[in-house]
């Protein structure tokens, strides 16, 4: 089996019968949310479908909570979260945090869809040897 997971479930271990099938499920649920999304364009987080992503990610086990890891800060007048690591600082959009906050912005939007896609990737993709499924990137090029 290519899927590798720890024995309690986390990416990176040695995989246990049936938990491939789990990841491969994972994927193709987002494959199917990214091709129904491909044609719109996103004018809200609610539409990008951040929060869908990462509330089908909690609900897996994969929950990034970020809420729990993000530094607050201000920079001039302006509150900013980000999340540091001995390599970088990783800013993370307010909308993420702030859940009630309305984002109108595309380059925002793009910022929130990045930082859901980098966890994705690390914690799920990759480990797995696993890709982006197409429709999601044709979805965030539809974006650009």
């Amino acid at each position: 089996n290519s899927l590798n997971i720890s024995p309690n479930g986390d990416p990176g271990g040695n995989s246990k019968p049936g938990k491939g099938l789990f990841l491969v499920t994972i994927v193709w649920v987002v494959e199917i949310f990214t091709t129904d999304g491909i044609n719109f364009s996103a004018k809200s987080a609610k539409d990008a479908g951040i929060f869908w992503e990462l509330e089908l990610l909690k609900i897996l086990g994969y929950d990034l909570a970020l809420e729990n890891l993000v530094e607050k800060d201000l920079e001039g007048n302006k509150t900013v979260y980000y999340a540091s690591s001995l390599n970088e600082k990783k800013y993370v959009p307010n909308f993420l945090i702030e859940k009630d906050i309305e984002v109108n912005d595309l380059g925002t939007l793009l910022n929130g869809l990045k930082l859901v896609g980098d966890y994705l990737d690390k914690t799920i993709l990759r480990p797995n040897n696993l890709n982006y499924p197409n429709s999601r990137l044709l979805f965030l090029n539809t974006l650009k």
